[in-house]
This record gives C-alpha cells, structure tokens and sequence, in this order.
C-alpha cells in the first residue's frame, strides 16, 4: 500500500493527480482533499430518465450559484477577506433558503426574506469571527424605501473590545451595502430574477487608516445607493469588515488574507 505524507503550511498551495485520484488542498483547511476521477458521461446524465432527478437538481444547483455570486457582489468590499471557501459557504445558505420553498424538486424559488435569519450574522471567516475582534457590538438599521443604512461604531478600546489576532500596525472598517433579488424557475428559460436589471447595485465606505494601539472614538456612518431598480423582490444587504495595512512608500497597504467581516443586516 502507498502511502503519501505532507506537512504543509496553512493556507499553502497543493494539486497533483494521483492515478484516479486529484488531490489539492483548499484556503480553509490545513487537509490535502482526495477526489476520485470519473462518473457518468454528460450525454448519459443528460438523457437517461434514471439521471432525471440529478438533472432537476442540476437545474437549482445551477439556481443557487447564480444566487450566490449575487450575494458575494453585494459583499465585494469585504469578500476578500475570507478565510474559507466563500463560493461554497454562500451557496449552502441559499440552497437552505431554496429548500423551504414548496415548488416540485427542480422549480422551487429562492426568497431571500424566508432565509433572513440564515444570512444576518453569517462570518465568512472560520478562524478569527469579526464578533471576536470587536467584541462590542455594532448596532445599524436599514431604510428600504431609502435604499440607504445607518451603522454606529463603537467606540474602539485596544486590549478592552479591539482584541486583534494579528499584529499588523494599522487598520480600517470597510462597509458594504448591496442589493440582492429573489429567483424563479421559468420553464424553458431557468432561473432568473424576479426583476431584472444588469446593474450591480453596491455602496462602499471606508473608515480612514487608524493604529491598532490608538483609543478610536465612536462615530457613525451612512451609506445610501442612489436611484436603484427595486421592487418587493429586492432587499438590501449590509456588511462589516476589519482589515488590517502596512507602511508602504508613505502610504498604507493592505495586508492580503489579514482582516474578517460578517453580513450584519438584511431586509
């Protein structure tokens, strides 16, 4: 029997084949993940009435990774920050949101307003959560018919409610406010919008470079998205991200992979 030994960083790079197997390591994990290679053919799974429910399910898989890069566009100022597999985190809220639709297996809707819960809160980190740099919380609200949010700052103590995992000398809030769209099944078109529009609707803010050793003062913050297309089948989503910067030729850069952020509200 072979057998295959690593000791690889966290978050290194790794994929190789090996015989019938791919292997290859992800940004969330310190694993080296086996897959075996091979499977029905696309022509098998396409018309064998035995794939008929694999083809259904195909068609809201496809559904839900639409959503889900919905989603990450109206995060994109604070997607980066991910320490995990984003793609595949976002895509398993939703399909827990298409899930409570009663639709036949193949049809059913995402309605973001029943998956609510599921979305407010949601970390897209695993390592270091934003709720445990800054411990206080950050109270908002939304306006709908405004299109527009409100997010209060604590004020920030170092070593009291800024409990920072890196070391980085500055850093700085980045907010997000995005608009995300229910989706339906149309027969012989797939899923789609519920109102359509090509424009990515998204507003961003951010806060000015502060040191991690400084007291910072409250404040509060407003984001507004100017004339978007929006009926009952949209909803805003806000969220919050810490990143962190370096010195660099008399200005701040930012530190790649060093910072967190969450989905603070939707409606």
């Amino acid at each position: 029997m072979a057998k295959v030994a690593f000791n690889l960083p966290f978050n290194y790079p790794f994929s190789t084949s090996l015989g019938d197997c791919s292997a290859y390591t992800r940004r969330d994990s310190k694993k080296i993940v086996l897959r075996s290679k091979g499977g029905a053919s696309k022509e098998k799974i396409k018309n064998d009435p035995v794939f008929e429910k694999t083809r259904q399910q195909n068609k809201e898989f496809g559904g839900c990774s639409t959503a889900g890069k919905m989603v990450r566009s109206a995060m994109k100022s604070v997607k980066h920050l991910a320490d995990m597999n984003l793609q595949a985190q976002v895509t398993g809220v939703i399909t827990a949101i298409r899930d409570m639709d009663t639709n036949d297996i193949g049809k059913r809707s995402i309605i973001f307003s029943r998956g609510k819960h599921l979305l407010e809160g949601f970390n897209i980190n695993k390592a270091v959560s934003f709720d445990s740099v800054i411990t206080t919380p950050v109270t908002y609200s939304i306006d709908r018919a405004e299109h527009s949010a409100v997010i209060q700052l604590p004020p920030i103590s170092p070593g009291k409610n800024f409990l920072s995992q890196w070391t980085y000398p500055f850093y700085r809030f980045r907010i997000n406010l995005g608009i995300i769209r229910d989706m339906v099944y149309v027969d012989g078109i797939g899923y789609k919008q519920c109102l359509e529009d090509v424009n990515d609707y998204t507003e961003m803010l951010d806060t000015d470079w502060y040191q991690w050793k400084d007291k910072v003062i409250g404040q509060e913050l407003g984001l507004k998205i100017i004339d978007p297309v929006f009926d009952e089948s949209c909803h805003l989503l806000l969220t919050i991200g810490i990143e962190f910067g370096t010195p660099a030729g008399g200005s701040i850069k930012t530190v790649k992979h060093a910072g967190c952020a969450k989905v603070l509200g939707m409606t």
